[in-house]
């Protein structure tokens, strides 16, 4: 981009702009095109420059196809083309009020280095192999811009195909970072791509970038879970309550097995489906023991196998159980008043240790006997 100043003191009404490849150049010729407000050249020989004004100067753009070699229009009519030899070329505007015939005029004209016009950086595409088992943070490469003008200095940045927030670019470095690691996964495809941009300021390019994911084998996950069951019941009983695990490797199996805690073989474990039932419930009982705490590891089938760890607390539930009672003999005389004691009170065994209450149930059909009902 150039600015021309005109000299007439305010906007013009007018403008026509004439560029010229010098004599001293191999190629000799030029365009000129006329308008009345910012415009595009019209014509074959005329693209690659905008104008556009103001009451001080003329604005004109040369595009990035005029500083590679364009054609430009000889002063025989013949079409000029613009050889790598052309070091510059020179633009001579002219402005006017009230064209035609208008009140006043400015020229004024600027010699264009040829070499001064920003041309785009150029961005090559990357392929990178990227396992997915890959963290948050992992370096994956660089993209490597290059400026024919020799800039330095490049901002990239990430444009389409990375809705998922994967990947990372550095603004400044260009440095590719796993950024989303939880999403990496093959069961999804082997293979990401996005497109990357790099600019120098002015000018920009894009290229796209290709992730090879590596399949890997990763752990399965067991969560941990509270489960309970009552005490005493019987060998087989199901533990209420569930042991959940996924594996991340789609088609891969799970085993689960108990390594600790299960004093006594108290519990067992389906391999397949993670269901806790009882196993011994000799210990079964909450006046020895009031819960569990169960190691459960979880391995898959994968190349190499992996596993994890959860935990599995039941609690054993504590169950009302009767009382025992001793079959007990006693003896009393036929002519004892009514009220006596017949021997001394019944006992019985509370595992609840609760009150006892006493009551004759059955042989008692004519009244001949009383108990109390608290003392026995």
């Amino acid at each position: 981009m150039r600015e021309v100043p005109h000299g007439l003191g305010q906007r013009p009404d007018y403008v026509e702009v004439w560029v010229r490849v010098p004599e001293s150049t191999p190629t000799y010729g030029g365009l000129m095109f006329k308008a009345t407000g910012a415009a595009n050249g019209n014509s074959l020989y005329m693209s690659g420059t905008l104008t556009a004004w103001s009451s001080t100067a003329i604005r004109i753009w040369m595009s990035c196809q005029f500083s590679r070699g364009i054609y430009l229009t000889g002063f025989g009519g013949e079409r000029l083309q613009m050889q790598d030899s052309i070091t510059k070329v020179d633009i001579k505007v002219r402005a006017w009020i009230d064209f035609p015939g208008g009140s006043g005029s400015g020229v004024s004209s600027v010699t264009i280095n040829v070499n001064d016009a920003n041309r785009p950086p150029v961005l090559s595409d990357l392929v990178v192999d990227v396992p997915e088992t890959a963290e948050s943070g992992t370096d994956l490469g660089q993209l490597q811009a290059t400026d024919p003008d020799g800039t330095s200095q490049f901002t990239y940045g990430i444009g389409t195909g990375d809705s998922l927030g994967l990947w990372s670019l550095g603004q400044t470095s260009g440095v590719l970072q796993v950024q989303e690691s939880q999403s990496l996964s093959t069961n999804d495809g082997l293979t990401r791509r996005f497109i990357a941009t790099v600019s120098d300021g002015a000018q920009s390019d894009a290229a796209t970038v290709t992730i090879r994911l590596e399949d890997a084998n990763r752990a399965p996950v067991v969560f941990s879970a509270e489960m309970e069951v009552p005490e005493k019941s019987a060998s087989g009983t199901l533990v209420s309550g569930s042991l959940r695990a996924v594996d991340p490797d789609r088609g891969d199996s799970v085993l689960f097995s108990i390594i600790d805690g299960n004093i006594g073989n108290t519990f067992r474990i389906a391999g397949c489906g993670g269901e806790l039932r009882v196993g011994d419930a000799t210990l079964l009982d909450v006046d020895l023991y009031e819960e569990f705490l169960l190691t459960i590891l979880v391995q898959d089938d994968g190349v190499p196998a992996l596993n994890s760890t959860a935990y599995a607390r039941i609690r054993i539930l504590d169950v009302n159980e009767p009382p025992i009672c001793e079959q007990l003999t006693r003896n009393v005389s036929e002519t004892a008043p009514i009220g006596s004691m017949v021997g001394m009170p019944l006992d019985a065994y509370e595992p609840e240790d609760q009150d006892l209450l006493w009551e004759l149930t059955y042989g008692n059909d004519d009244g001949t006997f009383g108990i109390d009902r608290f003392t026995g």
